[in-house]
């Protein structure tokens, strides 16, 4: 009796987190549009070559760069507080002069209500290097 009671509650636990769900880069690369977004006084070149070191400073792992895309692709691994995420920056070029990014968090694990989000220190690196517009 007690095995199959056992047997149940694995199950039961298999069975939710089939339905909580994960998410990867992509599912933060098709998030554009949903993210934080804060224009910069500096040109796109300047703003996108800033971008790996500033993904470093956040304490984020660089990924990759589509510059074709605009679009960069950065994660943070499992710690003590979560499972991790899966974060996009998008950069955009407005005018000259001016850049727009955004930054898309997305979680590991959908129901991990600890994960972190990134655009707040994303900004806070990039601010130190350009000016909000």
């Amino acid at each position: 009796m007690r095995i199959k009671a056992h047997l149940i509650w694995v199950a039961f636990m298999f069975g939710i987190l089939g339905l909580t769900g994960c998410t990867s880069l992509n599912t933060a690369a098709k998030a554009r549009g949903s993210g934080e977004q804060v224009t910069y006084e500096a040109a796109f070149d300047e703003v996108w070559a800033a971008m790996p070191d500033v993904i470093k400073a956040a304490g984020l792992h660089y990924v990759s760069a589509n510059r074709d895309e605009h679009m960069f692709l950065a994660k943070r691994g499992i710690t003590g507080w979560s499972w991790g995420e899966n974060v996009a920056i998008f950069v955009e070029k407005i005018e000259d002069g001016k850049t727009l990014v955004e930054v898309v968090t997305k979680r590991e694990m959908v129901t991990n209500i600890t994960a972190q989000d990134w655009d707040g220190p994303i900004f806070i690196q990039l601010d130190r290097r350009f000016k909000r517009a």
